[in-house]
């Protein structure tokens, strides 16, 4: 039992310590998410460009946005239905909700992150269908991800200059 109650104080003293290193450097290297949408989310005869969204690293409460060219290659016109956002920490709007042939429109994504921390991957949906044959229907899926840090104030430490009185008479007389 004793070795037990040692081996979580050592547990918590670490943990206590790795914190504390994470919230003085709260933006450590971390690795890229390297988010991609996969080619099943993009139907054939559209291009998305970019594919994905990597917002980055963010701080918590900040909000971003990124645009993305929805290029018609199918050579009919298309209508925007709906953009359906994967939670509420994101959202999504078009430049025109007409999508001619051969024609492109913007899809602006956009993240909060208040209230988020770590790594975050979601997506936005359009959904569209054909003006000619409204009962065809196409859906395209865009990935979006962020890693989202938080600040921790750190009690300011008393600095002090211990100069020589040289320094600070040549310092006055400039």
């Amino acid at each position: 039992m004793h070795f037990r109650h040692i081996a979580l104080w050592i547990a918590l003293i670490a943990g206590c310590a790795g914190t504390t290193s994470l919230a003085y450097w709260h933006f450590s290297a971390t690795a890229s998410l390297k988010v991609t949408t996969p080619s099943a989310a993009i139907p054939s005869g559209f291009r998305v460009n970019p594919e994905a969204v990597d917002f980055g690293t963010l701080i918590q409460g900040v909000s971003c946005e990124r645009e993305i060219a929805i290029f018609n290659g199918t050579g009919e016109g298309w209508i925007v239905d709906q953009i359906i956002p994967s939670c509420g920490c994101n959202a999504g709007s078009v430049s025109s909700s007409d999508l001619k042939s051969n024609s492109q429109i913007t899809l602006r994504v956009r993240f909060n992150s208040e209230g988020k921390f770590g790594e975050q991957k979601h997506s936005v949906r359009v959904l569209l269908h054909a003006v000619a044959d409204p009962s065809r229907q196409a859906q395209i899926s865009v990935s979006a991800a962020a890693t989202v840090k938080t600040i921790s104030w750190i009690e300011s430490e008393t600095v002090t200059f211990n100069l020589k009185p040289s320094t600070v008479s040549a310092m006055k007389s400039d």
